[in-house]
């Protein structure tokens, strides 16, 4: 009787043995598909596939412990660093409205975590930065293209007629005011004696901004 029951004591130990070994080969296989799946990850993301990189590291997280090193590194490519390389290329695209805004929500997202939410506010200030930046350099070349198109019209004018028009009624027939860029200006002054003029415009949206654009050979 007691060699029965002892058959069966050993019986039950030796199942939960091989039944605790296949837990432990069924986690060790987790790991290695969760970190092949990982590398494939860090691949595609180097060659630019952010699309396979995110299920690629998805599928880590679901087969990876989750106090693991593959764990933690596959959550941050997902949820942080891919997020920052598909607002990078709004940026690229030119999208920098839509750029800001990811980054103010991946910012939000991250609100308990100070050192990234303090990284992704620096990326966000060169943004704001560089935005402004390009904003008054663009105010610029579109000046410079308009003053040039209007001396240009002015002189075209001179070589057919001999002079510079002398009043502002022929003056707003030879330049398009109701048309862009000169439709966002106002004539402050213009005078000519024929040999030469004076032309000075201001914003419409900001007064105190103007234009000089001068000929010699007006008589002061």
């Amino acid at each position: 009787m007691h060699g029965k029951h002892l058959t069966a004591v050993l019986t039950i130990f030796a199942a939960l043995c091989m039944a605790a070994a296949a837990d432990v080969v069924a986690q060790n296989s987790n790991m290695k598909l969760a970190y092949e799946a990982f590398e494939a990850g860090r691949a595609y993301k180097n060659q630019g596939d952010l699309v396979r990189a995110g299920k690629m590291y998805e599928m880590a997280l679901s087969n990876a412990a989750a106090d693991t090193n593959v764990y933690r590194e596959a959550e941050a490519e997902l949820n942080y660093y891919l997020p920052l390389l598909k607002i990078q290329r709004l940026v690229w695209d030119g999208k920098t409205t839509l750029a800001e805004k990811e980054l103010l929500s991946l910012q939000q997202k991250f609100d308990g975590q100070p050192l990234k939410r303090q990284e992704i506010g620096r990326i966000l200030s060169g943004l704001k930065s560089n935005n402004a930046s390009s904003q008054e350099q663009d105010e610029d070349v579109d000046e410079r293209v308009l003053m040039r198109q209007v001396k240009q019209a002015l002189s075209d004018f001179y070589q057919v007629n001999n002079g510079y028009p002398t009043s502002r009624k022929t003056l707003n027939k030879v330049l398009s005011f109701d048309q862009p860029p000169l439709s966002a200006f106002n004539i402050r002054r213009y005078s000519s004696n024929g040999v030469g003029y004076l032309l000075i415009l201001h914003s419409k949206k900001d007064p105190s901004h103007v234009l000089t654009m001068q000929q010699t050979g007006l008589m002061q």
